[in-house]
This record gives C-alpha cells, structure tokens and sequence, in this order.
C-alpha cells in the first residue's frame, strides 16, 4: 500500500509511521503542506503509481512558507474533489474531528487509542 502523509509535525509523522511500519506498510511519502501533496499525488497519476491513502492532519501549511491553517485538511479535501481525484483520507489530528468527505478520522491522543482507530480504518479500506 502506498500512502501519502500530510503533516508538519516530525514527531507525529514518526509515531505514525511506526505504527504503519507495524502492518507491514513502508511505502510512506511524508509532506509537510497542502500544495506539495496534491502537486506529489498529481504526479503520482500521471506516472501510473497513483498512491492508495492519504493520511492528512487538520493544522497544517497551505502552502511552503505560510504559517499552519486550522482548516487545511478540509482545504484538502476540497481540492482532491475539485480534480476530481477519488483518494480515501483519514483525517489524523490531536483534536477529535468528523471531517465530512473523509474516509475516517483518528484522534492522535494518549487518551485514545488511535493506533487501533488508524489499524482498523486500513485494514478496513482493503475489503
């Protein structure tokens, strides 16, 4: 399974991919804004390797340089829909969202166990 990781925090993307690492999933591109994942996804088609899942934070840069936006993961979203790409999204964030248009959301939380929550919505997105 190959999987795109939109997320600026380094300690998070590291907690996510040991738990990913965990299920046998290696192929995790990490990127740390909005426009740089839907330009890395884009290219992804186009060479005929598109990528299977996005797990995408809700605070995050728009764009390289920009200050984090508490609405890019929604930002997201809309922009996959707009071209038209049909790409599955966990919403993985610190605060407990149900984020319409994703395919689930994790509470990244030591009171929640969000390594079950992120597990079960994968092995989920495979039946």
């Amino acid at each position: 399974m190959k999987i795109i990781h939109l997320e600026d925090s380094v300690d998070k993307h590291m907690e996510v991919c040991r738990e990913l690492q965990k299920m046998g999933i290696t192929s995790v591109e990490w990127v740390t804004c909005v426009s740089e994942g839907l330009e890395k996804i884009e290219t992804a088609i186009k060479n005929g390797a598109p990528f299977h899942l996005a797990i995408s934070d809700m605070h995050y840069p728009i764009r390289r340089g920009e200050v984090a936006d508490w609405e890019a993961g929604e930002y997201f979203l809309k922009a996959l829909a707009e071209r038209n790409i049909n790409l599955p999204v966990i919403i993985c964030s610190t605060r407990n969202y149900r984020i319409p248009g994703a395919y689930g959301s994790v509470w990244f939380s030591d009171l929640s166990d969000w390594e079950m929550d992120l597990r079960g919505l994968i092995t989920g997105l495979g039946k």
